[in-house]
């Protein structure tokens, strides 16, 4: 620690410099930076001086060594609730993924049993509507990988007049509910 101390007079001496500067002395050589025991930073450089000698200079650097640890700290936060957040996805959509699984097994397994033509076209809206989810839950997952930088984008060709119908069945319930009926046309172009 570089601690001087000011005889009466006022004066440092050479002797009082050269005393503190060996307490800080590591392998012969001078460190860059130095904490005292008072708990601020410092950096010293040293150059030649006019008469022959040397010329040690501090600078007080404790405003950016605390700032050097409050972003050192900030980053390590930030990279634990990334890895939370992670694991999280992660459960979750085991969780997620195992019952709507069990459902979806099921409505198969029903679907192969005699029906009659209103109940095949409410199951069908049943596996549609758990295969949205099963869909939703694994853009969650892409989005989570799309955050870190993990994310392959597949090019996938599909019906829109089928995505159209399927999203009219889904709703199709809910206006019949409230007394109205849904009629969807797709131009076929």
């Amino acid at each position: 620690a570089l601690e001087l101390a000011t005889p009466r007079q006022g004066k440092v001496t050479s002797a009082m410099v050269r005393e503190a500067l060996n307490g800080i002395m590591v392998d012969g050589s001078f460190p860059a930076e130095f904490v005292c025991r008072a708990g601020r930073s410092y950096q010293l450089s040293v150059s030649a001086g006019p008469d022959g000698g040397s010329v040690f200079v501090l600078h007080d650097i404790s405003s950016r060594t605390r700032t050097e640890q409050l972003l050192r700290q900030a980053a390590a936060d930030a990279e634990a609730a990334s890895q939370a957040k992670s694991n999280f996805l992660a459960t979750m959509s085991h969780e997620l993924r195992t019952p709507l699984a069990g459902i979806l097994g099921m409505a198969r397994i029903l679907a192969m049993s005699s029906l009659e033509p209103t109940q095949l076209e409410h199951l069908s809206v049943i596996r549609s509507s758990g295969e949205s989810l099963l869909q939703i839950i694994n853009d969650i997952l892409d989005l989570s990988k799309i955050e870190s930088g993990k994310v392959a984008l597949d090019d996938v060709e599909f019906e829109i007049q089928e995505v159209i119908e399927d999203v009219a069945r889904l709703l199709a319930s809910t206006a019949f509910g409230k007394g109205l009926e849904m009629t969807v046309f797709v131009d076929p172009m």
